[in-house]
């Protein structure tokens, strides 16, 4: 995650560097009464001992419920980000019921997560657009500008014409105007006396590729940590 990456997954992998490293850190307060510094240093992902220590200093949550809500919210996103989505579903399986029944985050994530199964863009933005904690926050507004940036890519190559209101709901736009700014920086023409958008198709960079494929390696990583954490506890 220390790589250098590309500029539209940056803030995601930020988030996801402190999420692992807080869910290691709690991991290791349940693990261990005693562990070597260096040990330390790879499950928190630090590289020079005075950060480490620094960081062990501010002080460890000592909570032993290291799967909390806000980790199966996150790695569900991330799993979402990743359009995985028949993983997602086996993860919501998998979460506790007990977790599930008495959280109303994660209850939101996965109906983000069954309306994208669906196809359905219009009430997956919904539940996007909605007020989020901000545990989550920057995590959501990836998935929805990935969700947006996804939608396009399908409708560049499945229309060459097509209703503007339709193109609206697929991408999530609420105003005109809005849309219309979005579709003509993609290259399409838009016409407002017919209300008919001209999608071309869209060309996907090869580092929207890489970062794809390093998101799949991260919902590996995140699952290894879930599957790492239950057997300790």
């Amino acid at each position: 995650m220390n790589r250098e990456w590309p500029e539209n997954v940056r803030e995601l992998i930020a988030t996801l560097r402190k999420s692992t490293r807080e869910s290691a850190a709690e991991l290791v307060s349940v693990a261990y009464s005693t562990i070597p510094l260096s040990e330390v240093a790879v499950a928190l992902g630090f590289d020079d001992e005075p950060s480490l220590v620094a960081y062990a200093d501010a002080g460890v949550n000592p909570n032993p419920a290291v799967l909390t809500e806000d980790f199966y919210a996150s790695y569900l996103i991330v799993i979402l980000l990743a359009k995985n989505l028949n993983d997602a579903r086996f993860l919501w399986k998998r979460i506790p019921s007990d977790i599930k029944q008495q959280s109303t985050l994660l209850a939101n994530v996965w109906s983000i997560g069954k309306a994208l199964w669906k196809r359905d863009f219009a009430a997956a933005y919904g539940e996007m657009n909605r007020e989020w904690p901000e545990s989550v926050r920057e995590l959501i507004a990836t998935l929805r500008k990935s969700t947006r940036e996804s939608a396009a890519e399908l409708v560049s190559v499945a229309y060459s014409t097509i209703p503007l209101s339709e193109v609206a709901v697929a991408l999530g736009f609420d105003d005109e105007t809005s849309l219309v700014a979005y579709c003509e920086s993609l290259g399409w023409s838009v016409s407002l006396s017919t209300k008919l958008v001209h999608p071309k198709p869209l060309a996907r960079s090869v580092a929207e590729l890489s970062s794809l494929q390093q998101l799949e390696s991260i919902s590996d990583y995140v699952l290894h940590l879930e599957q790492q954490t239950t057997i300790k506890l």
